[in-house]
């Protein structure tokens, strides 16, 4: 068990003398007693001699330099001496902007480095590295290394191994090896950027910056590499200058992830609530992470569809409700129209029942709301099981959906608020109606028959011979209260027929959505079937009439006796026949396979992303077979990187592979504190690299190759990557000032 959780301990020792900056503080906030201090004191020094392996290496990650056993009586007066706000705040999760480090600033090169310059400036870079990384990191960055060469000589391979290490997990290793590839192939544009990349999001800014001004000046407009160069600057303090490349990263590429979310945070420090909503928005839309969706809720910004991407093929009626609904009868305006459509929706109403005793014996709406309600609290928190970034987002897409379903149904109370009192009120009014002319018409038979018996040689003759009479001036009844009976169905149904138009296309979107996100986002088959059932349930109640306002206004509850009412008023001449043909048992509903395949391959490992399940797999010495996620906790809270394909998309002669591209074919991985977050491709780049052979020219080591496109319909979708360029942009750092933060380089 990890003995990190008495570090609160040294944060509240730290408080009576470390100010608070640039974090919000609670005037009524009262400091810790010299009682209480000593008690912290006891419990930290009972635990410290406890500290695994692990810990110390938390520890020293966020720069945090740990008393030796004869300073801990000294606990008090050492944190305060030794532990800056930044440290406390990273401590307890709290964002802080970097202070301006004018130290690290002044001794970054005054020009822009040569090429020769820049070589020995990396020589000395990697020595400084080097004495920061463990030795179970340099051992997992030798076999690699090994590895790889022992396959292939291009640089190109070990460089996606070094990638791949980055991504799954050990980014000490990633940057010990790519520290490496760089001194085998200076000229590699995407490695010295990549590399740049690592050492800033390690608090290594001022090691990266000499680096990026290099390629700036060699390929400018690389929206890849001015958004690093702002990345660096925002590592180091310095503002103003972070934003203006930026600035001029999101020119080029409106929507580039890291950049719209580091400027969301320079606007916030600015009090641009609004502005920083709107690039953290961009920056969602482009790559989705649940770091973003908190820096939104904080910023008192609201998600609505469309704000994230789904970047898995999704049909666009997953259920194929529309065959549910192609028979469904229309709406009459008419008595006529009735006589003809009325028995239609008896028979359609009949031809649900089948669907709702499949659906709803397994459905129990308050327990399945109940647990989807936890769900929901449960990913926020971390609690869902194999947990991966397509459950999240599905289940933060779902969350999204039902929210504007939720949405839907109050502005549909509030449109037929108060017709079921007028439907009551005009029906009542038309039964009396009827009824008084039925009474004066049945008077006016009664009358003829008195004054004209009818005459016959038997009883039957002289009855049918009434019967005619009395048909005869019914119809007059008929064609009398017609127009009556015409005007209140055009009236009310006109209505509810507009109601109901908007409610059926509305559901059929919302029940297609939430069942899709549904598949992706709920941990068990159980779970999935029980919640699935009961939308579609929901969704058979809307399309048969059951929910308000969805068949004609004679089903409707409160005209109860229109029906009655309609009957009584007749059948006039010229009426069509009953259609003796009964509707026919709808059609279940098409099944949501979730059989996406998605495998990101790299020369140590491949990760799987099969539906919502995630597995990976290390190829690589003390890492074979293990899934690990060894990652530097206090530095970035976001990393992307673009990808393409070596020979197919983009060209070395542009430098680093940069966003824009992926218009002409390409992919891109979103990551964060926990491993990836996003992932997406864009077709076109099987048309492209042609052949899979050319993605994976290493021959047995990734069996039976991959394709690279994902097409509408078809069940997978992968990116693999021996040639696969990978084009690192780096994120904000705002909890922590990284394992590299103390090193500096002579550059003359």
């Amino acid at each position: 068990m990890s003995k990190l959780w008495f570090l609160p301990c040294i944060v509240m020792i730290a408080y009576t003398s470390v100010s608070y900056g640039q974090t919000n503080t609670n005037s009524n906030d009262k400091p810790p007693t010299q009682a209480e201090i000593q008690d912290m004191m006891k419990s930290v020094q009972q635990n410290m001699q406890e500290l695994s392996p692990e810990d110390k290496k938390m520890m020293d990650s966020l720069g945090i330099k740990m008393p030796s056993g004869q300073n801990v009586p000294n606990q008090y007066d050492y944190a305060s001496q030794n532990t800056t706000q930044q440290q406390i705040n990273a401590i307890a999760g709290i964002e802080t902007i970097p202070v301006k480090d004018a130290a690290r600033i002044a001794k970054l090169p005054k020009t822009i480095l040569t090429d020769a310059q820049l070589l020995v400036f990396l020589q000395n870079v990697n020595k400084a590295v080097s004495g920061k990384i463990s030795p179970e990191s340099k051992k997992i960055a030798d076999d690699a290394y090994a590895s790889v060469k022992n396959k292939s000589k291009e640089t190109v391979f070990l460089a996606n191994a070094a990638n791949g290490l980055w991504i799954n997990g050990e980014p000490e290793a990633a940057i010990d090896l790519m520290s490496r590839v760089v001194m085998e192939n200076t000229a590699d544009p995407d490695n010295l950027n990549n590399y740049a990349s690592f050492l800033t999001m390690n608090g290594g800014g001022q090691l990266a910056l000499p680096v990026l001004l290099n390629l700036n000046k060699k390929y400018p407009g690389n929206s890849t590499i001015l958004n690093n160069i702002g990345q660096a600057w925002f590592g180091l303090g310095d503002l103003n200058k972070s934003e203006k490349y930026l600035d001029s990263a999101i020119f080029i590429s409106a929507g580039h992830s890291e950049a719209n979310y580091t400027k969301c945070i320079i606007e916030e420090a600015k009090g641009n609530k609004t502005a920083a909503v709107e690039c953290i928005l961009k920056s969602i839309k482009t790559a989705y992470s649940e770091e973003k969706i908190s820096k939104l809720e904080k910023l008192g910004g609201k998600l609505k569809q469309g704000d994230i991407s789904w970047n898995l093929p999704k049909p666009a009626d997953a259920l194929g409700l529309d065959k549910m609904l192609a028979g469904r009868p229309g709406f009459y305006f008419t008595k006529s129209q009735r006589e003809a459509l009325y028995p239609k929706w008896i028979e359609y109403i009949k031809g649900c029942q089948p669907l709702f005793q499949k659906y709803m014996p397994s459905t129990n709406e308050s327990d399945i709301l109940a647990s989807q309600t936890k769900m929901m609290n449960n990913a926020r928190s971390g609690k869902i099981p194999n947990s991966n970034f397509i459950m999240d987002k599905a289940l933060r897409l779902l969350n999204i959906v039902i929210s504007d379903e939720n949405d839907f149904q109050s502005r549909m109370d509030k449109k037929s608020d108060g017709l079921n009192e007028l439907i009551m009120d005009a029906s009542t009014k038309l039964g009396n109606e009827v009824t008084e002319i039925n009474a004066r018409w049945e008077k006016a038979f009664q009358d003829e028959i008195a004054a004209h018996p009818p005459t016959g040689s038997s009883e039957a003759e002289q009855s049918a011979k009434m019967d005619e009479i009395h048909a005869r001036i019914m119809q007059s009844a008929c064609q009398e209260s017609k127009p009556m009976v015409d005007m209140f169905l055009e009236t009310y149904n006109r209505k509810i027929y507009d109601l109901n138009v908007e409610s059926i296309s509305r559901m059929k979107y919302f029940t297609n959505e939430i069942v899709y996100y549904l598949r992706y986002s709920s941990p068990t088959e159980e779970d999935y079937q029980k919640s699935k059932n009961l939308y579609q349930s929901v969704f058979l109640a809307y399309i048969a009439g059951n929910a308000p306002f969805c068949k004609p206004v004679d089903f409707q509850p409160t005209c109860i006796a229109c029906n009655d009412i309609v009957i009584e008023s007749g059948k006039c001449e010229g009426a069509p026949e009953d259609d003796e043909n009964p509707f026919a048992v709808l059609p279940d509903f098409d099944i949501i396979h979730c059989n996406s395949h998605i495998v990101l391959w790299t020369p140590v490992g491949k990760a799987h992303w099969d539906c919502n399940i995630e597995t990976v797999e290390m190829d690589i010495g003390i890492l074979k077979g293990k899934r690990t996620r060894n990652l530097l906790d206090g530095q970035t809270i976001s990393a992307s990187a673009e990808l393409g394909i070596y020979k197919g998309i983009g060209s070395h002669e542009l430098g680093p592979v940069k966003a824009e591209l992926k218009a002409g074919g390409g992919g891109f991985i979103e990551w964060g504190p926990k491993g990836v977050t996003d992932f997406g491709l864009v077709a076109g780049i099987k048309a492209e690299v042609g052949a899979v052979d050319i993605i994976n020219p290493y021959s047995g080591l990734d069996p039976g190759g991959y394709d690279v496109m994902t097409k509408p319909g078809e069940p997978s979708g992968v990116l693999v990557g021996a040639e696969a360029r990978f084009g690192w942009n780096s994120g904000p750092s705002v909890q922590g000032q990284g394992i590299f933060s103390g090193l500096s380089i002579d550059s003359k």
